[in-house]
């Protein structure tokens, strides 16, 4: 996918903001498009409790975002490409760790 000036310039901008409230101590998700590639996401069932440290089903789709993770402090950002069809279970799975107090 090829991005526009318009959709570069916004993109820009609203990591910039992302930073800054990281920076304030703030963490901070911005999604952007995927450029191409595959999903990211693992589809393990992490509750089950033999995880050890490494995904053992990911995902096979192809990637249509890619989820942004700035921690607060402002000097770690992740990123996560995700499918259509991970993105509600890893927008959850990210919530919950906000709520919990994580990346910080």
């Amino acid at each position: 996918m090829t991005r526009t000036p318009q959709e570069t310039f916004l993109s820009d901008q609203s990591h910039a903001a992302a930073r800054d409230l990281a920076t304030a101590g703030t963490p901070v998700i911005v999604l952007d498009p995927a450029t191409g590639g595959q999903c990211t996401w693992c589809e393990c069932d992490v509750t089950i409790g033999h995880v050890e440290g490494r995904c053992a089903t990911p995902c096979q789709g192809t990637a249509d975002l890619v989820m942004c993770i700035y921690r607060a402090g402002g000097h770690v950002r992740t990123d996560i490409a995700l499918c259509s069809a991970c993105h509600p279970d890893a927008m959850t799975f990210v919530k919950a760790v906000f709520q919990a107090g994580g990346f910080r």
